[in-house]
């Protein structure tokens, strides 16, 4: 949420009572009390021999531009508000290095300067405690600035002594003044952000310059230019309903401000493809690649060596232009490619696996996995594992693990490296970030045969490729609630008007069963249908859908297929109302003396067409999660799963899954929480599918 969230509202939702936030483009003249000790603003005041310049330039950055009120009035509110404060020095320095002139007046300097400067520099945390500089983590933090752009860290070493860096460049100096609404750091350098596109980021990179040439080569660099849907800033609704279980809680819950597009890229840099392709680049005095052909011609021959590139081109008459999408060097680039804008910190998500604690971030726990789908007409897809035992997040891991403990004892495949940063070169670009990678990654007979012949599952708002660039669906912040107004998720093909999707992340209540702590619900009269993920190869599959039966849920008839206007129902109406212990699904507590029984109970389950949740995840703890979502939750709510079909899918074929509201109750809600595209290699195999 931006610009201070200074309107707290409260509201009912069923039987639970939840805070959620609205955005103001005003300063609230009730958040304006006296405390005891300094606010951010007077901080700045009190120290104004070195921050006259930023607060002179805070004083005229208005929120909006529907308000006059100033940021510098809003560091004065109550709230939590994280303040990366640049000295006059640094100030000075950056606005000469924008107007190419030395000592420019700081009061001459454009709005729009101005406001560059303020609002990168502060990150309102809404309801959690501001950021002292313990909380920082290497990545991205998990709240926009007031720009809505994401604020980078990593750390570096002077005089041997260890240094937070904001943003690549912008040093703290100072950490942790403590103010009653915040915390303050003051910088050696002005936070700045690029506004260059992610394309236009990497090709500034001095270590990324084949990369960058196959992004211009392919095309791929003119495709990742999205920022901001313009339609959608002048047309949005402010609010949208939500209806409560009972039919008389009814409340308006804020629609995302903007709907921005973003990408992700996993890059090999130039070293990489030196030692593992034997492509030595000749670099010129303007940073150009002079020996092109040559490298060309060995790009070609290394791509036309992986054999699903070879038999996709071959397939579509062998296209020698690299910008043909089916070309080999095209499918190369793709396979790098991921359309929505990830923070490192979310490239796996870690909030209620088993044994983690989201208190103690830094300490893992048993390995996630992370499924994507590539960009590019093909649909294939990576994955990205990370846990205890993996040193750092890996592309494409493929490992065994021990059934009763879940560590991994075996790894066949350890993945390429994923790195937060680039050094001194930026990776956070307007719309995107990139990350470098330790080996090259390519889509071969191995990764579809191996790597992804598994369990696929896939969070459902992880899914949305919008939930990373609008920051919905993070764990990590407090709980919000957003109305996604229809047409927003690409991912749903078609949704009637008489549907409501809402989006929750929650870190409490720690009794809700929710994978990675998020989940998206649909009320009303709806009619609703998504476009699923791919499956890697023909096969027979398992569908299985995440379900979390209440009494406040409703009933759906779904149909599954690949023709999304027409798709056939499949079985009859599921009933999300049905508590766990009915004779039609026959849930019972594992029994840790008598693994028989447990096993039993599984059978039984999928006769019925469910399965207890997975053993992975379970209820959040701060001292570490102890209780599986096998175990329950201590109330009629549990995790389970529904098998929505059984049967052939194809590796080149769209599916789509469709609910539809058979009751004429409006207030039933459709939970959606994860996804399972299961082959039969897994869940009929020679081992019984793991429980985890």
């Amino acid at each position: 949420m931006k610009f201070g969230n200074i309107l707290k509202t409260i509201t009912m939702v069923g039987a639970l009572l939840f805070a959620f936030t609205g955005c103001s483009d005003s300063v609230d003249d009730s958040n304006l009390y006296v405390f005891k000790g300094e606010m951010v603003s007077s901080f700045l005041t009190n120290n104004s021999d070195r921050f006259s310049d930023y607060i002179s330039l805070a004083k005229r950055t208005k929120l909006s531009k529907k308000t006059k009120s100033t940021v510098m009035e809003l560091l004065a509110t109550r709230g939590n508000y994280t303040v990366f404060a640049p000295t006059n020095e640094a100030v000075q320095v950056f606005v000469d290095s924008i107007m190419d002139q030395k000592n420019f007046p700081i009061d001459q300097v454009s709005d729009s300067i101005a406001e560059m400067v303020v609002k990168n520099s502060i990150i309102d945390t809404d309801q959690n405690k501001a950021y002292e500089q313990s909380d920082f983590n290497e990545g991205a933090l998990p709240y926009q600035n007031l720009n809505d752009r994401y604020v980078t860290v990593s750390y570096d070493t002077i005089n041997g002594k260890a240094v937070v860096v904001i943003n690549s460049e912008s040093r703290i100096v100072e950490p942790d003044n403590e103010c009653e609404n915040g915390y303050v750091h003051v910088m050696d350098k002005v936070v700045a952000m690029s506004n260059d596109e992610i394309s236009q980021l990497i090709s500034q990179a001095d270590n990324c310059k084949i990369f960058s040439r196959l992004l211009q080569e392919t095309g791929w660099a003119k495709k990742l230019n999205k920022y901001r849907d313009e339609d959608y800033e002048e047309n949005h609704p402010e609010y949208g309903n939500a209806i409560g279980s009972t039919g008389g809680n009814v409340a308006q819950y804020k629609c995302p401000e903007h709907r921005y597009f973003g990408y992700t890229a996993f890059v090999e840099p130039d070293s990489v493809y030196e030692k593992e392709w034997g492509i030595k680049i000749q670099v010129s005095n303007f940073g150009q690649i002079e020996n092109w052909d040559e490298v060309k011609k060995s790009i070609e021959e290394h791509c036309n060596q992986v054999d699903i590139y070879r038999q996709t081109a071959n397939e579509a008459g062998n296209p020698e232009d690299w910008t043909n999408q089916d070309n080999v060097v095209n499918q190369f680039v793709a396979y790098h490619l991921y359309e929505d804008q990830i923070p490192f910190d979310l490239l796996v998500i870690h909030m209620n696996e088993w044994g983690y604690s989201f208190k103690n971030p830094n300490k893992l726990a048993a390995n996630v996995t992370r499924n994507y789908e590539s960009m590019g007409p093909q649909r294939r897809l990576f994955r990205i594992t990370e846990g205890e035992s993996t040193d750092g997040k890996r592309l494409n891991r493929w490992s065994s693990y021990d059934e009763d403990t879940y560590d991994e004892i075996t790894v066949h495949d350890q993945g390429a490296l994923v790195t937060s940063n680039n050094g001194n070169n930026s990776n956070n670009a307007l719309n995107g970030f990139y990350y470098p990678i330790d080996r090259i990654i390519v889509y071969d007979s191995h990764v579809r045969d191996y790597v992804l012949n598994d369990r696929l599952r896939f969070d459902l708002t992880d899914y949305m490729i919008e939930s990373g660039a609008n920051g919905f669906g993070n764990p990590h912040r407090s709980l919000d609630f957003f109305n996604l107004p229809n047409g927003y998720l690409r991912k749903v093909y078609k949704i009637t008007d008489e549907s409501w999707q809402i989006v929750f992340n929650e870190v409490n209540p720690n009794s809700w069963v929710d994978v990675n702590s998020n989940e998206i619900l649909i009320l009303g009269q709806y009619d609703v249908t998504f476009q699923l993920p791919p499956v890697p190869v023909d096969g027979t599959y398992e569908f299985r859908w995440g379900l979390s039966n209440a009494s406040w849920r409703g009933m759906t008839q779904i149909y599954f297929g690949d023709n999304p206007d027409n798709l056939p129902a499949i079985g009859v109406p599921l009933d999300m109302r049905a508590e766990y212990t009915s004779p039609n699904i026959g849930w019972e507590k594992d029994n840790p003396d008598d693994p028989y029984s447990a096993k039993e109970n599984d059978k039984a389950m999928r006769n019925h067409g469910y399965m207890k949740g997975p053993k992975l995840y379970g209820l959040l703890s701060a001292s570490g999660v102890s209780t599986s979502f096998r175990d329950g939750n201590g109330s009629n709510m549990l995790s389970m799963r529904y098998i929505v079909y059984r049967g052939l899918m194809k590796a080149d074929k769209t599916y789509y899954v469709r609910f539809k509201n058979v009751l004429t109750n409006p207030y039933g809600q459709l939970f959606c929480d994860y996804l399972e595209l299961v082959p039969r290699s897994i869940y009929n195999g020679e081992k019984v599918e793991s429980i985890w």
